[in-house]
């Protein structure tokens, strides 16, 4: 017999769902990181750092070898600084980056480009391309966000009870996705990913609104929860005993997943809407009786 995924942890309790393609949602359009030929020019430089020291004297080779080092970090803390203010500027709430790592990626490129020019010796000239190079750098891809950006209006608290709360979320999405990436499902991994893209659909919701966190609050944990330990059940049953009905009723609970989240933050948009109509109602009235 084939063992329905639901229960006290899923939106739609008990009964069974035939499976179903999955519907389009529509939501927050993922940032595109910027600069990406930029970073593909900038790439060369290690290698070139590298090259160099090979053909230098032992000291050369040890600042060469750490030039290249410190470009490739440098890189690294670009794309993930670029990655970083995208989600930035992608919400209307949030806090600045806790680690500025575009201008750690301006530090490590200025001191890579010392210590390739300590080569030849020539000491003061090493400074003097180590400060315009991080300053180029800074001129080419900018500074984190150094600020804070639409907490005036909401609750401290509150923005932070809905970050740990969407945190733990996507940790329960996380641990899904290892769950059943071993199992090169196609049609597992298509449903998954849909429900993933839904639920990170309300992530953004809440944490653009925390005041929606009371009413998302039992899918963030509860439901997600529920939905980690079946993918946990029907993984260990994959591997063990693959089973096409099984299957079946796990993309099943994927898409009554998919369904209740979508509906779920198209409400919490909706209340939204109510609550903007309700207050310019009051301000027109408030209005009129200015007028008498």
């Amino acid at each position: 017999m084939a063992q329905r995924f639901s229960g006290a942890y899923s939106p739609t309790q008990g009964g069974t769902t035939a499976p179903k393609q999955p519907r389009p949602t529509s939501g927050v359009k993922t940032p595109t990181p910027r600069y990406g030929v930029r970073i593909t020019l900038l790439s060369a430089v290690p290698l070139v750092m590298g090259m160099r020291a090979i053909f230098s004297d032992v000291s050369g080779l040890g600042l060469g070898l750490s030039a290249a080092a410190l470009g490739i970090g440098s890189l690294f803390f670009l794309r993930e600084g670029i990655k970083a203010q995208a989600a930035y500027d992608a919400r209307e709430v949030a806090h600045r980056p806790a680690i500025p790592r575009k201008i750690f990626a301006a530090l490590l490129w200025g001191i890579s480009c010392v210590l390739s020019v300590m080569i030849s010796g020539q000491m003061g000239a090493a400074l003097v391309m180590g400060v315009m190079t991080a300053a180029l750098f800074v001129a080419a891809f900018g500074l984190d966000p150094l600020k804070a950006k639409g907490l005036e209006r909401v609750d401290e608290r509150q923005f932070g009870r809905a970050t740990r709360a969407i945190d733990q979320a996507r940790a329960a999405l996380k641990e899904m996705r290892s769950l059943l990436a071993p199992l090169k499902h196609r049609d597992v991994a298509q449903h998954f990913a849909q429900f993933a893209q839904t639920a990170d659909q309300m992530f953004e919701r809440v944490y653009d609104d925390p005041r929606d966190l009371t009413s998302a609050r039992r899918y963030l944990s509860l439901y997600l929860e529920g939905a980690r330990d079946a993918a946990r059940q029907y993984a260990k049953l994959a591997l063990t005993a693959p089973s096409e009905n099984a299957t079946a009723d796990f993309i099943a609970l994927l898409q009554d997943l998919n369904d209740n989240f979508a509906r779920k933050t198209e409400n919490l948009i909706e209340n939204d809407h109510q609550d903007l109509s309700i207050e310019l109602e009051v301000l027109r009235d408030r209005l009129a009786r200015e007028r008498h």
